[in-house]
């Protein structure tokens, strides 16, 4: 799968999964000239990859309680266009592809119809007790198998 890290990249080609999740800009995520502050982004990246997984059945809290971090190992993101106070920001996120020991997102962030900016995070599974990378929870495969088939087909 294409890594989204090309701005002219198709979100939907480079992702198995996809979804969108919408947050609004606050007051304090601008900077002195009303645009979106640049490290405002990887919060809105975070909210969008835990409600994806949220919406395959898995809560990124259960991955916590059962002793598996997901620590990011890589950020690239592209901007494009400020967003603004009080935007309501779509944030598409795309899975990258079947997860192994890493999993990997692309990410589209739209307002106003217009791209504000594309970004690719990289997190790796850790046992939390060793610190040990470990492999993607095969009850999360499972239901990422199963999304994937149903989108595949309907």
């Amino acid at each position: 799968m294409e890594k989204l890290t090309n701005p002219e990249a198709d979100l939907h080609k480079a992702s198995i999964l996809l979804t969108t999740h919408t947050v609004r800009v606050r007051y304090g995520e601008t900077d002195r000239m009303g645009f979106v502050y640049y490290g405002a982004y990887a919060a809105y990246l975070e909210v969008a990859r835990v409600e994806l997984l949220r919406s395959l059945g898995m809560a990124y809290s259960v991955l916590e309680k059962r002793g598996i971090w997901l620590p990011v190992r890589a950020f690239n993101i592209r901007y494009h266009r400020p967003g603004h106070y009080d935007d309501l920001i779509e944030v598409e996120v795309g899975l990258c592809k079947r997860p192994t020991a890493k999993i990997e997102f692309s990410y589209r962030l739209s307002a106003r119809g217009e791209v504000l900016a594309e970004a690719y995070t990289e997190l790796a599974f850790l046992n939390a007790e060793t610190g040990t990378p470990a492999r993607c929870p095969a009850d999360l495969l499972a239901l990422i198998d199963a999304a994937y088939s149903k989108a595949s087909s309907g």
